[in-house]
């Protein structure tokens, strides 16, 4: 095989149809989700709630960094990846490759050591609790982790390839379980705040071993290579043009995360001062900020695998169907996508309804996170569709729509708990109030832009059909765990027995009122 100047030859990287590549993101997600609840129950025994609110005041801030030093490059890669691949531009591609690592390597590196000079400074100024230092510093070392990683992850996904990034994901949870175990209980004797930040520490180890996993899949495609001299080649060759083509996709996702990212810094902030206006202490206002991030909304968000995982493989296949004008396999996937969220996570979101108080009961000692979920769940079960619009929207060129809906969505949000959560009277049900009010908005509009934006045909009888189907199973749940509670003493078999035969009978009931599809 003669190869022109500047191209390799190359590994055939599979390609994987939507639905195939979705179930392998979702078994992995699924796994990934439980060992992360496992987790997240795990420090909850240990840390308490006051633990966990010092460990998750760090994410946002680093959350932030990372969507800077990652530039929105894992999407922006992942659509010109799946433009050169559907044209066989190798050249093109490695290019590519080679300015995003750039970017993203520089950009990394900059911002850790930018991090570490104000790290002393920060945690006083940003949060009511100056033990959140620990974690402010522990943290820092995964943003280059992280950056690098999500081009990785970009590649894969262009190639609509998901087994690396999938078993990536399954080991790093594995291994922050067993590391948080381990580290959390040697470091309690040394303070919580030390301690929260061996939980930070263990996350760093999991991104570290998901990265190596990426890198030695990615170095099996060949279509690479890393050494210096090599990179700049391609940036002097045609470094300009294919840094115009990244910022063209990525400086409005980037807009839209960081916008996401910058509202995850204020929330920790505005809460927790908040708090300390209606005349809580900064140890009670720490608490209840892990009380609200560390046990209601894990539970909340455990659909969200589903979403995540439809989302990104939905994002490659609907950019390549747009440009190619393939509108109605465009529209079927649109409706696949919406309808699989839908038959997942509106169940989910009654089955916590009506049992959040037992929940959080058996798993955090705490019955306060149930009541706080019951007011919350019924905006959240909206709010499921926002990530896999989001992602439509993406994939049609629609980039800066998604960022001015979230940044409408976010200081709706921040407002209402900034003015709502200080009122003594109200407290942290003024933060329900701002959250509930911004998952909302943001997947309004999302759903408005979108059907202006393309106008696709929703099936309003399969959506009837569904929700008596729904109906169906949460009258069964409820009669089960009424009649059931008389002979089974044991909480975690009793919901787990709800549980299984309720979904055994919706999915009978999707059967009959013929909601799969043969090819779904």
């Amino acid at each position: 095989m003669h190869l022109k100047h500047g191209q390799v030859e190359v590994t055939k990287v599979g390609k994987q149809s939507l639905l195939k590549g979705t179930i392998i993101l979702a078994v992995a997600a699924c796994y990934s989700k439980l060992i992360g609840f496992i987790n997240g129950i795990v420090l909850s025994r240990l840390l308490g709630p006051e633990g966990i609110g010092l460990a998750m005041m760090a994410m946002p801030v680093t959350g932030l960094l990372i969507a800077v030093t990652g530039f929105g490059l894992e999407v922006a890669v992942a659509n010109l990846v799946a433009e050169n691949n559907a044209t066989n531009n190798r050249t093109r591609l490695r290019h590519v490759l080679s300015v995003s690592f750039l970017i993203t390597g520089t950009l990394s590196i900059f911002t850790s050591l930018l991090l570490l000079g104000v790290v002393h400074f920060a945690p006083g100024i940003l949060f009511a609790d100056e033990r959140a230092i620990y974690t402010f510093t522990a943290i820092i070392p995964i943003i280059p982790i992280v950056a690098i990683s999500s081009i990785l992850k970009g590649y894969f996904h262009g190639k609509q390839y998901m087994s690396p990034g999938a078993f990536a994901s399954i080991l790093e949870q594995s291994v922050q379980l067993v590391v948080t175990y381990m580290l959390v209980q040697y470091l309690l004797p040394y303070g919580l705040g030390v301690a929260a930040a061996g939980a930070v520490i263990s996350m760093i180890i999991g991104e570290a071993i998901s990265l190596g996993v990426l890198m030695i899949a990615f170095n099996k495609q060949k279509e690479f290579k890393w050494r210096f001299l090599y990179i700049i080649g391609d940036l002097l060759r045609d470094g300009r043009q294919h840094t115009r083509d990244l910022i063209r996709v990525a400086l409005p996702n980037t807009g839209s995360h960081l916008v996401n990212s910058f509202a995850g810094v204020l929330l920790p902030i505005i809460i927790t001062h908040s708090f300390l206006t209606a005349g809580l202490t900064a140890e009670t206002a720490t608490e209840t900020y892990g009380l609200l991030m560390g046990y209601v909304m894990p539970l909340v968000f455990v659909p969200t695998f589903i979403t995540h995982s439809l989302s990104t493989n939905l994002l490659p296949s609907i950019s390549d169907l747009y440009a190619r004008r393939q509108f109605q396999e465009m529209y079927s996937n649109i409706n696949q996508v919406i309808n699989v969220t839908m038959m997942i996570c509106i169940p989910w979101a009654l089955f916590l309804y009506f049992f959040a108080t037992d929940l959080t009961g058996l798993f955090y000692h705490s019955e306060e996170a149930g009541l706080l979920i019951q007011k919350m769940i019924f905006c959240f079960m909206l709010s499921y569709l926002q990530i896999p619009l989001q992602a439509v929207l993406i994939g049609i060129g629609k980039s800066s729509v998604v960022l001015y809906n979230n940044l409408i969505a976010a200081l709706a949000s921040l407002l209402m708990i900034y003015f709502v959560a200080s009122q003594p009277s109200m407290g942290v049900n003024g933060v329900i109030l701002g959250m509930n009010l911004g998952e909302v908005l943001g997947t309004v509009l999302h759903f408005a832009s979108l059907y202006q934006a393309v106008r696709f045909p929703f099936s309003f009888a399969r959506f009837y059909k569904l929700l008596l189907a729904i109906t169906c199973m949460a009258s069964c749940a409820i009669f089960l765990y009424m009649t059931l509670d008389s002979y089974i003493s044991n909480g975690y078999v009793l919901l787990s027995s709800v549980l299984v035969i309720s979904a055994v009978f919706y999915l009978l009931l999707l059967h009959r009122f013929r909601l799969f599809k043969q090819e779904q």
